[in-house]
């Protein structure tokens, strides 16, 4: 909910007919966007919008609620089209088949005067891994596995795997690609939170392992 206060010194400015005031109200930028698994729409599924500091990751965010939230309609489709210029980053859980919770981040930078439009999730696959997360002490409680497609090259979408001890930090990822990753771990431990980063991972089949962790 929302209040506008004019003074009655700046009324003249708005005046209309009747004695109605009109006050412009500028439109906001849209942002749409398709999710995919692969080639697939991805349906009926939770897509929610966080602001961005400048130069700042989807990884680096401290937490906070959500500014937006869309469904994806049967073609994948959402969008929003009231936001403020800037940068912003799309949270997407990936819909696989099993209790796992696997998600996408994908940054994006909203302009002024232009259409934003983005693919997420098209570089996803089939092959699976399967891990356990080592390392990380009594203290720890909830972590998250940060994946990266593009290892080398600017970061635009990460693929995120949520872990805790009381699952034994085991995870299912069953949508990458065979290729080399980059990797991060977001330790949680109570309100702090520290990112810890790791060696990449070269991906070329269906496989088990175990990645350590040096808090």
């Amino acid at each position: 909910l929302a209040a506008l206060l004019i003074l009655p010194a700046d009324r003249k400015a708005f005046a209309g007919p009747g004695g109605l005031l009109r006050v412009p109200i500028e439109r906001g930028e849209r942002l749409k966007g398709h999710l995919w698994k692969g080639n697939q729409p991805a349906k009926s599924v939770p897509v929610r919008l966080y602001s961005l500091g400048p130069a700042e990751l989807p990884s680096q965010r401290t937490g906070g609620e959500s500014d937006r939230l869309a469904h994806t309609d049967a073609k994948g489709g959402f969008g929003w089209d009231d936001l403020a210029p800037g940068s912003y980053f799309i949270e997407a859980q990936v819909p696989v088949p099993s209790s796992e919770h696997v998600y996408l981040w994908h940054r994006v930078e909203v302009k002024t005067g232009e259409e934003t439009a983005v693919e997420i999730g098209k570089g996803l696959g089939d092959t699976t891994l399967r891990g356990r997360v080592v390392g990380l002490g009594e203290k720890a409680v909830l972590g998250i596995l940060i994946l990266r497609p593009s290892p080398d090259g600017p970061i635009e979408e990460e693929l995120c795997m949520f872990v805790d001890r009381f699952k034994e930090w085991r995870f299912v990822c069953p949508v990458l690609r065979p290729g080399k990753y980059g990797a991060e771990f977001a330790l949680y431990t109570g309100a702090t939170r520290k990112l810890i980063p790791l060696d990449p991972l070269e991906i070329d089949g269906d496989s088990e392992r175990e990645i350590e962790v040096h808090p």
